[in-house]
């Protein structure tokens, strides 16, 4: 059987000639593999003609399936780039093929692009021309660049906040600043970028409104404002540190002292009492900032206990209650006692049920405590000691004192806590049932403060004026209301002359030892006015009673040869005797005699007053005084005569209206 090869030819051992070759004979006789026994294949030896023509038909047929083939592969290459649009990216294909698309440029020039350049053309990741972020422009930036931008230029308080906590009609300003700030500006950020951003899949024409709506935001900016919210996780901390110390009780006011510069009353301030709803309070505030209201005034619920003694009652209801001031005399040392014992009484202050003693606090009159000598009265007679003429200052402060209400005189002129006593005769400084006198330490002159607040003494002497004057302050008369004080003489006792035999001293002579001052009962008045001037109502007080003080001269009765003639004491009359042709008269110039020819006398030891006249509303008595300190004034030092009128402060000055 013939067998062929691979390639269709027969295997044998024929020879063949290519023509126009050279003729060359090949065999094909196998060789065999000694190792194995399997053939290997030779070079075959050439084909002859008839060969040829059989191998020509067979090439053809080839080449009829690869150009068969190539057609194909090319038809499947050309769909898959048709279908997946491979083909825009062949540049000599696209221009041939792909549709294009109008645009109207800025300039207003019309271009062509096709989908592909559409879509590069819409194609960015940076802010669009005309955008504003909280007042700056990121147009071009990315997001990153621009958030940055921001974040630098952000306020460090961004929100002003006035909050504030009312309670019991007083607001109490909260201080959040310890608080912080949330900001949006992330999310507004993301807002701004996504404004005219492409989606994936867009159709040309959207490709081309994105564009138009671009290049219509360079020309209308829109402007993105970023929030911030306040956080409230430390409110609770806040609302309890304000709060915490105010639950508490009622604090009453306290008067702790008395400023002399000022005239004011030294006190603590007073609070109410708080029971203070502080939960309601914390949830209040953080429910108000959550709902991004920073400008709000808060209620808290609160139950308020008021003090009894406020500070607004001292503020508005003390101050100077009454006033008294007299003219002095032009005696020096008199002064100068006057002035440093107002000196030493300036601001006295005494608390409800205090008592105030002139000598327990002044203490006796001596060199040592800088007194000096000036004119008192001492049995009678006008005598100098230290301390002279300070009775005119223990009379200004009971004048003041009756002024203000603070004088029991329900209890008499000598209680338990109080003392008043009158002078052995009427002084010239003050009316009739007025005056105070002092004596170390038998005469006192003592007050209680009977008041529920407390009160103090304003005591000054002026130089320019000569003129001492006291004042109280405490809590004012109610409505306005002042107080005046008067006296008068209701009735006197004409008081005598009293003759002393002196058998020291020769017949026809006589020394004058006191002067007489006639007995005086004195009516006194409060007088309640009304803060018009009109009087409200009138109250008697106690009768003061002056001694009669007879005047007492003492008269010679020794003759010449030393025998002792006899004197009548009612009359003077000296019988039996004979006359010393060089006798003289003489008076005490301590003595003093007043206008009835009476001499003053006292049995205590209080202080003496110039030459004077004093008038008041039953009689007129010229007292004239001298002492041997200093020379008998020639002036009147004017006496009161009318209840010392309210200042304009509702604190009573001299001479209200009748």
């Amino acid at each position: 059987m013939k067998k062929t090869n691979g390639n269709g030819n027969s295997n044998s051992n024929k020879n063949y000639t290519r023509p126009g070759n050279r003729t060359s004979a090949y065999t094909t006789t196998p060789v065999v593999r000694k190792s194995t026994g399997e053939p290997v294949r030779t070079k075959s030896a050439p084909l002859t003609k008839k060969n040829n023509k059989k191998k020509g038909k067979s090439f053809g047929a080839k080449l009829g399936i690869a150009a068969l083939t190539t057609v194909l592969v090319a038809a499947a290459a050309g769909a898959a780039i048709y279908f997946t649009g491979l083909w825009r990216k062949i540049p000599f294909i696209a221009d041939k093929f792909e549709t294009k698309y109008s645009i109207t440029l800025p300039d207003g020039t019309v271009a062509e692009y096709t989908e592909d350049e559409l879509h590069e053309l819409v194609v960015s990741d940076v802010f669009f021309e005309g955008t504003v972020i909280d007042g700056i422009d990121v147009s071009g930036m990315t997001k990153d660049n621009a958030l940055s931008v921001l974040v630098q230029n952000q306020p460090e308080r961004p929100i002003s906040t006035n909050v504030s906590l009312e309670i019991d009609d007083v607001e109490y300003p909260v201080d959040l600043t310890s608080l912080t700030f949330e900001s949006n500006l992330n999310e507004i950020v993301e807002e701004a970028y996504a404004l005219h951003r492409e989606p994936a899949g867009q159709e040309p024409q959207a490709y081309i409104d994105l564009y138009n709506a671009r290049n219509d935001l360079k020309n209308s900016p829109v402007s993105y404002t970023s929030a911030y919210t306040l956080t409230t996780d430390g409110i609770s901390g806040i609302i309890h540190g304000m709060l915490d110390d105010m639950t508490s009780e009622a604090v009453e006011a306290e008067i702790t002292g008395f400023n002399v510069n000022t005239l004011e009353f030294i006190y603590t301030q007073s609070s109410k009492g708080y029971e203070i709803d502080i939960d309601g309070a914390v949830n209040n505030v953080k429910s108000t900032l959550d709902s991004g209201i920073y400008d709000a005034v808060i209620h808290v619920d609160a139950e308020v206990t008021e003090p009894e003694f406020t500070t607004e009652m001292i503020e508005s209801e003390f101050g100077k209650i009454s006033s008294t001031s007299t003219q002095t005399t032009a005696n020096e040392n008199r002064n100068h006692n006057i002035n440093i014992t107002c000196q030493k009484i300036d601001g006295y202050f005494l608390l409800p049920g205090e008592t105030f003693s002139f000598n327990g606090y002044i203490g006796q009159r001596t060199a040592a405590s800088g007194y000096r000598t000036a004119g008192t009265i001492q049995d009678g007679q006008l005598k100098d000691d230290f301390g002279g003429g300070i009775c005119q200052v223990s009379s200004m402060i009971y004048q003041s004192v009756v002024k203000a209400d603070l004088f029991d005189f329900g209890a008499g002129y000598k209680s338990e806590g109080q003392e008043r006593n009158e002078h052995m005769w009427p002084s010239s400084y003050a009316d009739a049932g007025t005056d105070a006198a002092v004596d170390w330490p038998n005469q006192d002159f003592k007050f209680t403060n009977i008041s529920d607040y407390p009160v103090a003494i304003h005591s000054y002497w002026d130089a320019s004026t000569s003129r001492v004057t006291v004042e109280i302050y405490g809590h004012l008369l109610p409505d306005g209301m002042y107080i005046g004080f008067e006296g008068y003489r209701a009735s006197t006792s004409p008081a005598r002359t009293d003759y002393i035999a002196d058998p020291s001293m020769p017949v026809g002579t006589s020394s004058s030892i006191r002067g007489a001052h006639d007995g005086v009962t004195a009516n006194s008045y409060q007088i309640w006015y009304n803060s018009d001037g009109t009087e409200n109502h009138r109250e008697e007080l106690p009768v003061s009673r002056y001694a009669t003080v007879n005047a007492q001269v003492s008269v010679g009765v020794r003759n010449p040869d030393g025998s002792v003639a006899t004197l009548d004491p009612a009359t003077g009359h000296v019988t039996g005797g004979t006359t010393d042709p060089n006798a003289t008269t003489t008076v005490d110039p301590s003595a003093s005699t007043d206008a009835t020819g009476s001499t003053d006398t006292t049995t205590g030891s209080t202080d003496a007053t110039s030459t004077t006249a004093s008038t008041d509303a039953t009689s007129t008595t010229a007292a004239t005084e001298s002492t041997t300190a200093a020379p008998t004034e020639t002036t009147a030092a004017p006496v009161e005569t009318t209840a010392a009128p309210v200042e304009t402060t509702a604190a009573p000055a001299e001479n209200p209206p009748a």
